[in-house]
This record gives C-alpha cells, structure tokens and sequence, in this order.
C-alpha cells in the first residue's frame, strides 16, 4: 500500500531582541552641612567620589547661603543633599572637597566667608578637568584652591580676599594645560602664591591673565615648563612681585606693573619673549635664562635700578627713564 507523505510545515523561527535597561549618564550628588564654628562644608556623596559635580554657593537676600546643583561638564544636573538646593545659615568658613570627576564650582552673589578651601584634587587620581568661577564674594580669611591633575581652569572676578597681611591667597591648578584669570579689580589683603604644575619638569602650556588686580602683599607666581603664556595688565602690588615661567619657549607681557617693593622676572631656559610697558618698581631684575630671548621695553616707569641678565643685545630693546640699567648676557643675578 502506497502511504501519501505527509507535508511538513515549519513555522519559521521568530527572533527578538531582549529589551535592555535603559541606561542614563548618573548625575553627580554633593552633600552639605553645617559643621562645629559654623562652618559649611561640601563634599561628594556615597558612591559619587569619581562622578562629575557642579555646584553654585551664593547668598540669599536673608543672609543665608544657597547650595545649589548645576548643571556638569557632562550635561547632568548635581543634587544637593538629594534634592536642588540646600539653605544654611553660615558664620565661618568654607570648605569644598570634591576629589575626583570633572568638577565645577562658582562661588557667586555677594556670598561671604571666613577662609575658603576649594578642594578639587584627588592624590593619585586620575586627571580631570575642573572648573572654579569666584565671582563677586567676600572673605575675611585667606583662599586656597587646589584643582590637580588635568586641564583645569580658574577665574577671580570683582572679589575681595581676606582683611589683613596674613589673610594668603594660594592658588594651585597642578599638572595639565591649565588657565588661571583674575579681572574687574579683584584685590587680596595678603600675599598670593600661583602655581600650575606639579612637576617642574611638565613640558605643558599654561595660561595667567591679571587685568585690574591689586595684591596688597607679595605676588609669587611659578608655571612650570612648557611655552607658557602670561599677561598681566593694571596690576599693583604691595611688596614683591616674583615670576618664574621655567623652561620652555615663554611668552610674558606686562602692562602697567608697580611693586612698592622689588621685581624679579625669570623665564628659565627657552626662547623666550618678555614685554614690558609703564612697569614700575623699587630695584627690577629681569633674566631672560638660556636661550634666544628678547626683551622689548617701552614707556619705562619710575625704576630706582635696574639688572637685565641673558637677553641677547640684538633683541633688546630699553627706553630708560630716570634709572641705572646694567645689561650682560653672561651677569648672574645678584
């Protein structure tokens, strides 16, 4: 007997594509509290040390100071104590330690403080790029930001720093190609220490710009290696004026410069560029280090002395007012 076979269909096979989580870049979370001597503090949350954070600190019309979240480099919003902002009531000091991640800061709207301590540094972290904005605050005390590795940048606007000599101004952005500007006649009772690297062997570009700024102390000021690039416009000081640019081919401009006291400028080895416009001082030591330099000088200021050191003679250019001028290319400076 003849048997039909049978037709076999197979229903095709039906593939689908499991549903993932749906995954969102975290937004950071800071906490803030009132510590002993009514200090405010902020510092990253549990489980947020490596995450980026953006805060805004300022003060409320009452008197008291807003922490509030800002949006972050990565384009998150930061949460304060989990919710947008916090109010507290502040007598002392600041403190902001927010270690790892690209961190923001802006200290804004009339705030007022003892001591400041922006802390954006993690030791033996990885680089990131932090961002601090001091805009139009007070202190009764003395400043210190500390950014780390990485490309950081810095920036004083129309705010006043401490009340007396000792109120010390410190400023250290570390390793990476970092910017540092201070502007609109910020003005430091005590001296101010600026320095952006961390190794003085850092072969990396970093930027000053000083419009309108009086340091009512001794302004030191180091940026490492690397082509260095440094401005300073209608900037007095009340004691020294110290800058070391370190090796690499330096580019410094000064424009209306006065120390009450002494003025030292040292490029390092390089070629390096110094300019000079209407600067003024007690004595002035320029050395221009190793290297092809050249030294351009103009609308010279009221000097009692003057030491150039290491300019080549074809790239220098003096017009002396009122002062001694001794120029030798192999003279170290006394």
């Amino acid at each position: 007997m003849s048997k039909k076979s049978k037709s076999i269909t197979k229903k095709p096979a039906r593939f689908g594509m499991e549903t993932m989580e749906k995954r969102e870049m975290m937004a950071g979370d800071v906490t803030a509290s009132i510590q002993s001597g009514g200090h405010l503090y902020i510092g990253e949350a549990v489980g947020n040390y490596q995450t980026a954070n953006a805060v805004q600190v300022s003060q409320l019309s009452n008197g008291q100071i807003r922490v509030q979240g800002i949006t972050n480099l990565d384009g998150t919003v930061t949460k304060v104590n989990g919710a947008a902002y916090k109010d507290f009531t502040v007598t002392g000091d600041l403190q902001v330690n927010l270690g790892a991640g690209n961190d923001k800061v802006v200290l804004a709207g009339g705030a007022n403080f003892r001591n400041v301590t922006l802390n954006m540094d993690q030791l033996g972290g990885p680089a990131d790029a932090d961002q601090v904005f001091v805009g139009s605050i007070r202190t009764t005390g003395g400043m210190t930001v500390r950014t780390g590795a990485g490309n950081d940048y810095v920036s004083f606007y129309n705010s006043s720093i401490g009340n007396d000599a000792s109120d010390f101004t410190s400023i250290s952005t570390g390793a990476g190609v970092d910017s540092l500007r201070v502007e609109g006649w910020s003005s430091f009772r005590g001296g101010m220490g600026v320095s952006t690297y961390n190794n003085v062997n850092e072969n990396e570009t970093d930027y000053v710009d000083m419009v309108g700024a009086v340091v009512y102390g001794t302004l030191a000021m180091n940026t490492g290696a690397g082509n260095d690039v440094l401005n300073m416009t209608g900037v007095t000081m009340g004691g020294n004026l110290f800058l070391n640019t370190g090796d690499g081919a330096d580019t410094v401009r000064l424009r209306e410069v006065q120390t009450i006291d002494d003025f030292y400028v040292s490029l390092g080895n390089g070629d390096d560029n110094l300019d000079l416009v209407y600067c003024r001082a007690d004595h002035m030591q320029l050395d221009g280090g190793a290297g092809t330099d050249k030294l351009t000088r103009s609308q010279d200021g009221p000097v009692n002395s003057k030491t150039e050191v290491n300019f080549e003679p074809s790239m220098s250019f003096w017009s002396a007012y009122g002062s001694t001028l001794t120029s030798s290319k192999s003279a170290m400076l006394r």
